[in-house]
């Protein structure tokens, strides 16, 4: 029997969802979207998917599972090595659908394909359940498929598609719970967001994003919330708890990291307002004008959720009932981008390794931005009833984000088409240097700045080449004189030399490592006195003795 509460929420929500043939026409637009990022994100990576740095782990990772050696890596001297540093949700599903006979590289591309479109669907929904106008959830579609970092990154071999859907299907679930009081919906919420977790480490900011929101809740009393808080963190941490224990066991340390606190400076500020201002303005335009107009229009939206909230609805209780709904979402939406910016800021000031500051790290947060510009927006025009200037400005705005989006989108989406990314870009499947390493005898001893490289496209192990001291972060410049040459150090680069000598090991240096700071004041070092086996476009082989070297066409 439906008791009279949960009847009169169904007659609202029938009132506040569009009907008829708009109701039609909303669905099949939404789905022939979602269809169309999924073919988008096949043709932008018809020669493969963007790989490189963490995806080659990632790929390594769910070849090793398939071959029964655990979720681990192949360490410089051949030896197995359980991974700790990455989560291991991503390459699981990756040795899943290897079982089907599908390379794991080839089904990272599709799965994060089918993601795309996942996704796209998600964020939809989410704006189907804050609004009720047909337009706000086609407009957050079109903005979430065109935007040039959401198209990008879904196209590349990372765990970020997986961890956006997890994201995103957790903060739907949190918002059923919070409609219908229903602790099923609880617990849906707070396993995604542990799975969450194990895609990406900083799906600690969900989890806790969720624990916030439920402790907030305006609904029940104390202990009541207490206890969903609870039931919450329990089940979050059925999915936390047991990766902490195995990387403990497995690599000595429960998060693979160790703390260092390192002070921000001017540089990652300027890196950070240079990625979000790029989130709606092209770079052609002058930094001046694109911070002024981003910060404008960031007064202008706060102003127009100010003034929507202080307006009254109306006396329907289907009015009512979707003010609350704009309410609830806005709160969940500015969560969840408090604590995940802060979690991300946390990540690279005091966790040692340092994580870089880019366009994919800070994807999540566009995302939820796009999703909460949306929910204000069309806050505003609800309120205002669509007559006055803020609501339609705002609604302009977004708008014209859309429009741009679609030009960015298009352009980022050919030129994935014309050049790849990453190991699939066209330099890399050309590379002059590869081919040359190509006809080397397959017992080859081959130390390398690009050991990532000649695992994916070469199809054989190398030995990294040694490097000094790592950087802390994606910041690190090389000052002259500087150089770290440790003991550790001196010793690697004497068994490499060993090597050259008694192993006829050779030494390929792609041109790469110009683009890497800590090859840099070593590179030249560690091939001087060795004689030049072949210079190639991209790179050189070198050996300790050219004479032993049989004449090649090829080199």
């Amino acid at each position: 029997m439906v008791g009279p509460g949960e009847s009169e929420l169904k007659r609202e929500a029938a009132l506040a969802s569009p009907s008829g043939r708009t109701a039609t026409l909303l669905r099949l637009g939404l789905l022939l979207l979602c269809a169309g990022a999924v073919v988008l994100a096949l043709a932008c990576t018809r020669s493969g998917a963007g790989i490189g740095g963490d995806g080659v782990a990632y790929v390594a990772g769910a070849r090793n599972i398939l071959q029964g050696l655990g979720y681990s890596w192949l360490g410089p001297e051949g030896d197995v090595r359980p991974t700790t540093i990455f989560g291991p949700l991503f390459p699981a599903l990756l040795s899943g659908i290897g079982l089907a006979g599908v390379d794991s590289l080839e089904g990272a591309r599709w799965l994060n394909a089918a993601l795309f479109g996942v996704n796209v669907a998600l964020c939809a929904a989410i704006l189907c359940r804050a609004t009720r106008e047909a337009w706000v959830p086609a407009l957050g579609a079109v903005l979430v498929t065109f935007s040039p970092i959401v198209l990008s990154t879904h196209t590349l071999v990372v765990s970020e598609p997986t961890f956006l859907a997890l994201l995103l299907g957790s903060m739907i679930a949190l918002d059923l719970y919070l409609e219908r009081r229903k602790r099923s919906w609880l617990a849906l919420s707070a396993a995604l967001a542990g799975l969450s977790y194990l895609a990406r480490f900083v799906g600690l900011t969900v989890i806790a994003a969720g624990a916030a929101i439920v402790l907030l809740g305006r609904e029940g009393n104390r202990r009541r919330r207490l206890t969903d808080l609870v039931t919450y963190l329990a089940v979050a941490a059925f999915f936390v708890v047991p990766w902490f224990v195995r990387n403990q066991m497995a690599g000595g340390s429960a998060t693979a990291r160790s703390l260092s606190y390192l002070p921000p400076d001017t540089t990652l500020l300027t890196v950070v307002a240079e990625l979000v201002m790029y989130w709606f303005l092209p770079e052609r335009i002058p930094l001046v004008w694109r911070g002024v107009t981003i910060l404008v229009a960031v007064a202008f939206f706060t102003a127009a959720l100010w003034r929507g909230a202080r307006l009254p609805r109306g006396g329907r209780e289907a009015d009512k009932a979707l003010e609350a709904r704009g309410s609830t979402w806005t709160q969940i939406l500015g969560i969840q981008i408090l604590l995940y910016g802060a979690g991300v800021l946390a990540a690279r000031l005091v966790l040692v390794p340092r994580i870089s500051i880019d366009e994919r790290i800070l994807l999540p947060l566009l995302l939820l931005v796009i999703l909460l510009m949306l929910v204000v927006a069309w806050t505003a025009w609800s309120a205002l009833g669509g007559r006055d200037w803020m609501s339609r400005f705002a609604v302009a705005l977004v708008f014209l984000l859309a429009a741009s989006y679609v030009g960015r989108g298009g352009v980022r989406g050919l030129l994935l088409q014309q050049d790849g990314q990453g190991f699939a870009s066209r330099m890399w499947q050309q590379s002059p240097l590869m081919n040359a390493l190509s006809i080397l005898p397959p017992e080859t001893p081959i130390y390398t700045n690009e050991v990532e490289a000649l695992y994916l496209l070469g199809g054989r192990s190398a030995y990294r080449l040694p490097t000094g001291c790592l950087p802390e972060d994606a910041f690190y410049t090389y000052v002259e004189g500087t150089e770290c040459q440790t003991p550790e150090f001196e010793a690697w680069a004497q068994a490499m030399r060993r090597s050259l000598e008694t192993n006829a090991a050779v030494v390929a240096l792609f041109n790469t490592y110009q683009e890497q700071p800590y090859y840099a004041p070593v590179a030249l070092e560690l091939v001087a006195g060795l004689e030049i086996l072949t210079t190639q476009g991209d790179g050189r082989l070198y050996v300790f003795d050219r004479s032993q070297w049989p004449e090649s066409p090829h080199w």
